[in-house]
C-alpha cells in the first residue's frame, strides 16, 4: 500500500482516475483501487494496469518495491520525457511490461538484464534510443527463453543492425518498425527451429535489395512488414502463404502479381513498387479481401476483368490509382458496399460512372480525376451520405 501511495504521490492526476487511491478507512484495502489487482492466494499486489489514464509525472523509485508484481502497464501515459528508471531489475517477477506511447526517452536500462521472467516487453511509440545489439544483449542474458513479444517500434532512435537472435527461443512477435536499424538480418534467423513468428513488423530497416531468405521459414507470420527497405527483387511465389496481413509497398519490387500462388491475404498493400502486367483473376475473389491497395504501379488491365463480383464483399478500402487501368468501370458496385475509401485517379478509364455507385452508402472518400469519364454524375450518389472528399 505504501508503495502505492509514494507512486500516486508522484503523479498529476487531473482526471481524478486514482481517485479510490488512499488512507481512508473506506479505500484501506489497496486490492479495490483502480486498477490494482492481488493474488487470491497471498494478497500481494501482482498486476497493476493504468494504461490511457492520462497519468503525467515521474516513476516514483517506491514502485519497484512491488516485487511480486506480473503485469506492469503504465502505456499511453506522459512522463515528461524521462529516463526509464534503473530500479527495473528489481521486479523480478515481471512477466508483462508496457510503456508504449509514454514521452520516455534515452536508452534502455542494464537492469532489464534481471528480468528473468520477462514475455512481453512493449517500449513503442516512445523516444529512446541506443544500439539495437546492445538492448539484445541485455535482455539476452536473462529472458532469452521466455520472451515472446518484443516491441520497440516508433522510437525513430534504435540504430544499428539487428543481431543474432537465436537464443531467444519462444520469440512470436518482433516489432521493429520506424527506427535507424541498418545492415541485412542475419540469415540464421531462419535457423531457429523453435521461433515461429506470428508478427514481423520492420519497416525501413534497409533489408534490400532482395528478399530475405529466412523469411520462407516462418510458417506462422500472420502480419508482414517490410515496407522502405530497399528491395528491389521480383515477387517470390511463397512471399503471401497464410498471411492476414502484408505490406511491402514503398520498394522497387519488379515483375507481376502472376507469380503468385498462394491466395491474397484479407489486408495487402503493394502500393509504390514498380510491379506490371495484368492484375491476376484471382482478384475477382474481391470479397475475400479487405484492405487492398495496389497504387502507383504499373498494372495494365480492363477494370471489368477484376473489379467485378458477384457476391457480398467486405471490402473496405481499395486504391488502384496511378496505374494504367483502362475501359468502363463494371456496374456491379452494388456488392461493394462496405467500401469506406475507393481510389481510381489517374488512370486510363472511360465512360460513364456507373449508377450502383449510388449504392457505396458507407463512401467516405471518393476520387475518380484525371480519367476520361464522360456525362454526368448519376443522381444515385445523393444516396451517399457519408461522401466528404470527392
Amino acid at each position: 500500500m505504501q508503495a502505492l501511495l509514494a507512486f500516486k504521490q508522484g503523479l498529476v492526476d487531473d482526471d481524478n482516475r486514482l481517485l479510490s487511491w488512499g488512507r481512508e478507512v473506506q479505500n484501506k484495502d489497496c486490492c479495490q483501487w483502480a486498477g490494482v489487482y492481488c493474488s487470491n492466494h497471498t494478497g500481494h499486489v501482482v498486476k497493476l494496469d493504468l494504461g490511457y489514464e492520462s497519468l503525467q509525472g515521474t516513476i516514483s523509485p517506491k514502485l519497484f518495491e512491488l516485487h511480486q508484481l506480473e503485469y506492469l502497464n503504465l502505456g499511453f501515459n506522459n512522463f515528461n520525457g524521462s529516463s526509464i528508471p534503473d530500479y527495473f531489475g528489481n521486479m523480478s517477477s515481471l512477466a508483462y511490461l508496457t510503456l508504449s506511447g509514454s514521452r520516455l526517452k534515452g536508452g534502455i536500462p542494464n537492469s532489464f538484464a534481471k528480468l528473468c521472467r520477462l514475455r512481453e516487453l512493449h517500449l513503442d511509440g516512445n523516444s529512446l534510443s541506443g544500439q539495437f545489439s546492445d538492448f539484445i544483449h541485455i535482455l539476452s542474458k536473462c529472458a532469452q527463453n521466455t520472451l515472446e513479444i518484443l516491441d520497440i517500434s516508433m522510437n525513430h532512435g534504435f540504430m544499428g543492425s539487428v543481431p543474432d537472435l537465436t537464443n531467444f527461443l519462444s520469440l512470436k512477435y518482433l516489432l521493429l518498425k520506424g527506427n535507424k536499424l541498418s545492415g541485412r538480418i542475419p540469415e540464421n534467423i531462419g535457423q531457429m527451429s523453435k521461433l515461429e513468428l506470428e508478427s514481423i513488423m520492420l519497416r525501413s530497416c534497409k533489408m534490400g535489395p532482395s528478399f530475405p531468405k529466412w523469411l520462407q521459414t516462418q510458417k506462422k507470420v500472420l502480419f508482414l512488414d517490410i515496407s522502405d527497405n530497399g528491395i528491389t527483387d521480383t515477387l517470390p511465389s511463397w512471399l503471401s502463404h497464410g498471411l492476414y496481413s502484408m505490406d511491402i509497398s514503398q520498394n522497387q519490387i519488379r515483375g507481376t502479381l502472376g507469380n503468385w500462388k498462394s491466395p491474397f491475404p484479407p489486408q495487402l498493400n503493394v502500393s509504390w513498387n514498380q510491379l506490371e502486367g495484368p492484375i491476376p483473376s484471382m482478384l475477382s475473389e474481391i470479397y475475400l479481401l479487405l484492405d487492398l491497395d495496389l497504387s502507383h504501379n504499373k498494372f495494365s488491365v480492363a477494370a471489368a476483368s477484376f473489379l467485378c463480383t458477384t457476391k457480398d464483399s467486405s471490402l473496405t478500402f481499395l486504391d488502384i490509382s496511378s496505374n494504367h487501368i483502362f475501359g468502363e468501370l463494371p456496374d456491379c458496385w452494388i456488392h461493394l458496399k462496405e467500401l469506406v475509401f475507393l481510389d481510381l485517379s489517374n488512370n486510363s478509364l472511360s465512360g460513364k460512372i456507373p449508377t450502383t455507385m449510388g449504392y457505396l452508402f458507407k463512401i467516405e472518400t471518393l476520387r475518380l480525376n484525371n480519367n476520361g469519364f464522360v456525362g454526368e454524375l448519376p443522381s444515385q450518389f445523393k444516396n451517399c451520405r457519408n461522401l466528404t472528399l470527392f
